[in-house]
């Protein structure tokens, strides 16, 4: 990849993703990631543990606009969920079991899940 050199910020502003829903956000934050790339032209191409978080994963709201197996989000992928808490109220013992059933129940493939962080982490072929 050549580097950019960017003349305007709006250049910029307009390479990065915007969220429509309050309740996303990134991890570095999205102002960092903007100026660190001004600074670097493609340095948003090799952030280290980059990731998006919202409440919950909706990756296609409406099933008839989804890309085919392969194009744009519709792609293998590692998903994390953070403060999953899947504990027997009764026990105190984590229903690993349980989201070992949910993720076959995605046909997903089960990676790992750590009670005491809530990460619950799990892969998919497409979305």
């Amino acid at each position: 990849m050549h580097p950019v050199n960017w003349d305007d910020d709006k250049d910029v502003d307009g390479i990065m993703p915007t969220f429509h829903r309050v309740n996303y956000y990134t991890v570095p934050p999205m102002e960092e990631l903007i100026s660190k790339e001004k600074e670097e032209a493609g340095f948003c191409c090799h952030v280290k543990d980059f990731c998006g978080r919202k409440t919950w994963v909706i990756v296609y709201m409406d099933e008839s606009k989804k890309p085919p197996v392969g194009l744009a989000l519709n792609k293998p992928a590692e998903i994390t969920l953070l403060n999953v808490r899947c504990i027997n109220k009764s026990t105190g013992k984590e229903y690993r079991d349980m989201l070992l059933k949910k993720t076959v129940e995605q046909d997903a493939e089960f990676v790992s899940y750590d009670p005491v962080e809530g990460k619950w982490k799990f892969r998919v072929s497409h979305f």
